[in-house]
Formats: structure tokens, C-alpha cells, sequence
């Protein structure tokens, strides 16, 4: 019974390290995504650019060190149980960051399309220009 106990405790161990490399993934693809739409216009650089940027990095961060407490928690104590109250708090710190950083890139690509230049009516993109007639 105790080694069916502490084969769950590290199942759930397990499955939480996995879900804070999910969130790290993701956050990492959004700072992707942001820095690229930036990079294609330089002229959507604004606050919300930086508070995403921010929102989503904190997200990384604290995913790292996560894992890197998580595994210092298995190897000084040798225990797998990561519902201490610290390891709790990083991973809904993380949690947090990454929704809000999710969120604001929504808001943030909408007002890129919105300002772009390149999806104005009067502006046709290269795919409804024609070529010239011979």
C-alpha cells in the first residue's frame, strides 16, 4: 500500500513538472509571436507590447524556476510531494502571467490588424494586384 501511495505522489509530481512545461512552451511561442508581429511593423510598438512581452516572460520564468525548485525539493528531501505552499504559489504565478499574457496578445493582435497599414482598403496586398496585361 505505501509503494502504491508514493508511485501516485510521483505520478502527480510528474504530471505537474509536465504541465508547467506545457505553460513554458506556450508562453515561449507567445514572446515568439509578439516579437515577430513587432518586427513586421515597427510601428505597433507600444505599452501593451511591452506589458505582454513582460506578462509572458514572467510566465517563462517563474516555469524554470518551477522545475529548478521542484527538483532541488526531490533531491534535498527526497520527498515528491509538490503541494508545498511555495511550489503552489510559483506555478499560479505562472499560471496568472501566462492567461494575462495570452489575453493581452489577443488584444494586442487585434490592434495590429486594426493599425496596419497593409490591410487598408485603399493599400491592396500583393495578392490583389494584378499582373500587367500584354
Amino acid at each position: 500500500m505505501k509503494f502504491e501511495m508514493k508511485s501516485n505522489i510521483r505520478t502527480l509530481c510528474s504530471y505537474n513538472v509536465e504541465i508547467s512545461k506545457q505553460f513554458l512552451t506556450l508562453a515561449s511561442a507567445g514572446v515568439a509571436f509578439v516579437v515577430g508581429l513587432a518586427i513586421s511593423n515597427s510601428q505597433i510598438i507600444n505599452g501593451l507590447f511591452y506589458i505582454t512581452v513582460t506578462c509572458l516572460v514572467l510566465s517563462i520564468l517563474l516555469g524554470l524556476v518551477f522545475i529548478m525548485s521542484v527538483v532541488a525539493h526531490i533531491s534535498s528531501e527526497e520527498n515528491y510531494d509538490v503541494y508545498s505552499k511555495q511550489l503552489r504559489t510559483l506555478a499560479m504565478v505562472q499560471m496568472v502571467g501566462f492567461f494575462f499574457g495570452i489575453i493581452l496578445l489577443g488584444y494586442f493582435f487585434i490592434n495590429s490588424i486594426r493599425e496596419s497599414p497593409s490591410t487598408s482598403i485603399s493599400n491592396p496586398t500583393v495578392l490583389e494586384k494584378r499582373a500587367p496585361e500584354m
